[in-house]
């Protein structure tokens, strides 16, 4: 059901609230995990805590902590009190800094370059969201022969998965 919500309301994650109170974050990343029962797992198993800032944080020091906590999205806290007032995405972060003049002298050299193996288009879809869990990320090169083949994100998979046709168990009339 949480992968429909995101998936509807096109996002990455979302906040988990049990009365009024903020518990923590739940992202399609961790959705994707295997041997996860989607219908009967309970998002309280899956949800994780973040780290929180409050609304007038330095941009720098929010930028941190996006690279320090590998979270797409991190709530964002009023001045007064512990009352969520939404969320601030590590893209929108990153779109704003790049307007800094100081952005514009930046190159790819100098942003945090992950290395990361790429997969044969061949391999199973398991292996590929085994992967992705495993080393925090998102998209992962696909090789055909050596050559780039293409990319697949977890966004691909999810779209794909919530497309399956649901599977019955059983079939038939129920006999009085």
């Amino acid at each position: 059901e949480m992968i429909g919500k995101l998936k509807l309301a096109d996002k990455r994650s979302g906040l988990v609230f049990r009365n009024k109170k903020y518990l923590g974050v739940i992202e399609r990343k961790e959705l994707l995990k295997t041997r996860i029962d989607l219908v009967n797992t309970k998002i309280g198993k899956l949800v994780q805590n973040t780290p929180m800032v409050q609304e007038h944080n330095d941009v720098v020091e929010t930028a941190y902590l996006f690279y320090q906590s590998d979270f797409d999205t991190i709530p964002v806290l009023r001045e007064q009190g512990d009352q969520v007032m939404g969320v601030v995405e590590g893209l929108d972060l990153a779109q704003e800094a790049m307007q800094l003049p100081e952005a514009r002298k930046l190159i790819v050299d100098d942003v945090k370059l992950v290395k990361i193996p790429a997969l044969s288009k061949d391999e199973p879809i398991s292996a590929a969201i085994n992967f992705m869990y495993k080393e925090h990320i998102d998209h992962i090169p696909l090789v055909e022969k050596k050559e780039l083949y293409g990319i697949i994100s977890q966004q691909d998979i999810v779209k794909k998965y919530l497309q399956w046709p649901m599977k019955r168990d059983v079939g038939g009339k129920f006999k009085k």
